[in-house]
C-alpha cells in the first residue's frame, strides 16, 4: 500500500489502485472500494481496522528536510547543544542517532543507517498526517501498520519487520519535537506537534 501526498495513489495488498485528489485513504480491502466509498461519503468511511475501508480527509503538513547534520528545524529548537553535537557526529558517519525521549538527556541512544532513518521519519510523519482524526490524533498501531505496508518490502529493511523500527523512530521524533504522545490515552495515540 502506498501513501502519497496530494493526488494520493493507493495500492492495496491485492494490487488494486485508485487516486484521490486532495484526500488520503488506506484501503485494506482494496483501493477501488476506498475510492468508491470516498466518492459517496468521505466522512462515513472511517470504520474498523481489519478488512474495512478507512478514508481520511485532509491535507498533509509539510515535512521539513533534514539539514547536513541530520537535524530538522524542530530538533534544533528542542535539543541541547551537546545532544545536537552527538546527532551531527553520528550523521557524519552515515548513521542516525535514535534518541529515547523517556530517558534523561537521551542517555539510551543507538544508531541506524541514515537512509533508513530518513525513510522511516518521512513515512511515519506522512502516516500520522494521513490518518489523523479531526483533533490530529491517530493510533500508534495504525501508524505501525501503514509503515509496515509501505516499507516492509523495501531493500533498506532486509528482514521486513517494521514494528520496532517504527516504535523507536517514533520515540526519537518525540525527543526531537516533531511528534507527541497523547497523554492519558490507551491504546497509545500520537499527533504532530503544531
Amino acid at each position: 500500500m502506498a501513501h502519497r501526498r496530494r493526488g494520493v495513489v493507493l495500492e492495496s495488498a491485492v494490487g488494486g489502485r485508485a487516486a484521490l485528489d486532495g484526500r488520503f485513504a488506506v484501503a485494506s480491502g482494496g483501493a477501488r472500494r476506498a475510492h468508491e466509498a470516498a466518492e459517496r461519503d468521505p466522512m462515513a468511511c472511517k470504520r474498523g481496522r481489519r478488512g474495512a475501508i478507512r478514508t481520511m480527509v485532509g491535507r498533509a503538513r509539510k515535512i521539513t528536510k533534514l539539514d547536513r547534520h541530520g537535524l530538522s528545524t524542530a530538533a534544533k529548537t528542542q535539543l541541547t547543544g551537546d545532544v545536537q553535537a552527538r546527532v551531527a557526529e553520528a550523521w557524519a558517519k552515515g548513521r542516525a542517532l535514535i534518541l529515547n525521549a523517556n530517558k534523561p538527556n537521551y542517555s539510551e541512544a543507538f544508531t541506524i543507517e541514515a537512509k533508513q532513518y530518513a525513510a522511516l521519519r518521512t513515512c511515519i510523519l506522512e502516516a500520522v498526517d494521513a490518518m489523523a482524526d479531526d483533533d490530529g490524533q491517530t493510533l500508534l498501531k495504525d501508524v505501525v501498520a501503514a509503515v509496515q505496508d509501505t516499507l516492509g518490502a523495501d531493500p533498506l529493511f532486509p528482514k521486513g519487520r517494521m514494528t520496532n523500527y517504527t516504535r523507536y523512530t517514533k520515540t526519537d521524533l518525540e525527543a526531537r519535537g516533531e511528534l507527541e504522545r497523547v497523554p492519558g490515552k490507551s491504546p497509545q495515540r500520537v499527533r504532530r506537534i503544531r
